[in-house]
C-alpha cells in the first residue's frame, strides 16, 4: 500500500512539472519526492529565507548562512545580490515578499540589514565571495561595520534552467 501511495505522489509530481520525470524513469522504486538532491524540472522556483545576526568584537568580522535549494539543479544559477532599498536587475523581477527568479538565476532580496556593510553571496564550496554558487545551494555573508549586534535579513529564489 506505500508504495502504491509513493508512486502515485511521484507520478503526480512528475505530471505537475514539480520533478523531472527521466530521472525517475530509469529508478524500480523511486526515493521520497522531497529527498534531497532530486532534479528540479525546468522554470520551477524554489523559495526560502535566510537571517543572520552575530556580535562583533572588532569591524570587519563576519557572519555567513547557507542556502541550501534541497533539489540539485542541472547546472549553477547565475546569482544576484539585491541589496535593500534597491531595485532588481530584470532576471529578478519579484520583491522580498514574494521573491521571482527567471530560469537560471538565484535571487537573493535582502529585506533589512544593521550595522553591516560589504554583503553578498558566496559559494559554499570554495568560500569565494560573489562567485557562481552550487547546483544545490549558495551562501550569504555579511561584515560588520563597528563593533556591536550586525545582521542581515531576505528571502531567495531560484528557477531551474
Amino acid at each position: 500500500m506505500k508504495t502504491r501511495k509513493l508512486k502515485t505522489i511521484t507520478a503526480t509530481l512528475i505530471a505537475l512539472g514539480v520533478l523531472a520525470g527521466a530521472a525517475w524513469a530509469e529508478q524500480a522504486a523511486p526515493p521520497l519526492a522531497l529527498s534531497p538532491g532530486l532534479p528540479l524540472a525546468h522554470g520551477k522556483t524554489l523559495r526560502g529565507a535566510f537571517a543572520e545576526s552575530g556580535t562583533a568584537t572588532a569591524a570587519g568580522q563576519g557572519i555567513a548562512s547557507g542556502i541550501s535549494f534541497g533539489y540539485t539543479l542541472a547546472k549553477p544559477p547565475v546569482s544576484h545580490y539585491v541589496p535593500s532599498g534597491t531595485a532588481p536587475p530584470p532576471q529578478c523581477p519579484g520583491t522580498v515578499k514574494l521573491p521571482q527568479a527567471r530560469p537560471g538565476n538565484l535571487c537573493i532580496y535582502e529585506a533589512a540589514f544593521g550595522n553591516t556593510t560589504n554583503r553578498g553571496e558566496f559559494d559554499p564550496v570554495t568560500g569565494t565571495l560573489g562567485a557562481t554558487p552550487q547546483r544545490y545551494g549558495a551562501g550569504v555573508y555579511a561584515r560588520a561595520t563597528a563593533p556591536g549586534n550586525y545582521y542581515a535579513q531576505g528571502t531567495w529564489a531560484v528557477s531551474a534552467p
